[in-house]
């Protein structure tokens, strides 16, 4: 009896390896060629990652964003877009409420 139940138990432990995993693409450009054993998905809405140059060019109107690491930079360009001047107050002490939502109007 033990045997009999260990087999289907078995079997629906490896068609769990079996599935595909999902694999959702943010830039249309990329192959995917290579990846036929993934679920492939195109992701359909714009990344909040910006132009170089737009981020540049918002960030550069602040003395204080100026010199920010490229990494810094793109992450407070993303969070302008998702998180409330009180959130981005604690997360970035350094600029003002003013500035901040100076900044986040102008995104």
């Amino acid at each position: 009896m033990k045997k009999l139940m260990t087999i289907p138990m078995l079997l629906v432990s490896l068609s769990a390896f079996a599935q595909k995993a999902n694999v959702i693409f943010i830039d249309p450009d990329i192959e995917s060629k290579e990846l036929e054993n993934f679920n492939i998905q195109k992701d359909s809405h714009q990344s909040s990652i910006p132009d170089r140059d737009e981020r540049e060019a918002l960030l550069n109107q602040n003395e204080k964003t100026k010199d920010w690491d490229e990494l810094k930079k793109d992450i407070f360009y993303m969070d302008l877009a998702r998180k409330s001047v009180p959130e981005l107050q604690k997360k970035y002490p350094e600029l003002t409420a003013k500035e901040l939502k100076l900044l986040k109007e102008r995104r």
